[in-house]
């Protein structure tokens, strides 16, 4: 790093509309009120979102039976994504990233049959 210049290691959505086509279901679980413009609607956001609703209890019932507990894998998999990008470990949190895009699309599934 320079003195003035910073590198960082980071990890975002690089077409959030991708987001929503791809997981409709669990979309419209965090975000059924719609959301908000100017904020981030991206994979991490989504994962993060669907845990915080599990863990306050206010998800919708069919939401809550569809994602049991896997809510709880999803922040799991955002925080070792995020340390794993904190500790400049590129090949770790690549791994990561695809592990969390499968946990989505399995729970978009389950979601979905409910």
């Amino acid at each position: 790093m320079g003195e003035f210049l910073q590198v960082r290691v980071s990890a975002s959505t690089y077409d959030e509309a991708k987001v929503k086509t791809q997981w409709p279901t669990l979309w419209g679980l965090a975000w059924e009120q719609g959301t908000t413009p100017g904020v981030t609607h991206g994979v991490l956001e989504l994962a993060r979102t669907l845990a915080e609703k599990h863990r306050l209890g206010i998800l919708p019932e069919k939401g809550l039976q569809a994602l049991g507990s896997e809510p709880e894998r999803l922040d799991a998999l955002v925080l070792q994504l995020e340390s794993a990008l904190a500790d400049w470990k590129p090949a770790d949190a690549d791994r990561l990233s695809y592990k969390l895009e499968d946990v989505l699309s399995e729970l978009e599934n389950s979601a979905k049959k409910m």
